[in-house]
């Protein structure tokens, strides 16, 4: 076996032994981190009427949903990039 080829072998089995001995550093590393403490949060809905009204709400009154000049995902499952540029009806950059 020549030269090179040794040199790239151990260039090979020392990035190999570097990254399973970093691994199993960060490994034990979580392994000993404390579970952070709870953080608190605005309040949610107890019921099951909550629950289901807020999503709902937020979905039918969504501020930003009908915005113009934004991308919107079309009924096809694509992309829709329909927009108003100043009172001209623009699709895909090319004027009607």
């Amino acid at each position: 076996m020549s030269f090179l080829t040794i040199a790239f072998a151990a260039l090979f089995y020392s990035a190999t032994i570097l990254f399973v001995v970093g691994l199993a550093r960060r490994i034990a590393l979580y392994w000993k981190t404390p579970a952070p403490l709870k953080i608190p949060t605005t309040p949610a809905p107890v019921t099951q009427g909550g629950v289901v009204t807020a999503p709902t709400t937020i979905i039918l009154q969504g501020p930003h949903k009908f915005s113009p000049g934004q991308v919107r995902i079309g009924f096809g499952g694509g992309m829709s990039r329909d927009f108003v540029d100043e009172g001209v009806a623009v699709r895909g950059g090319q004027r009607r």
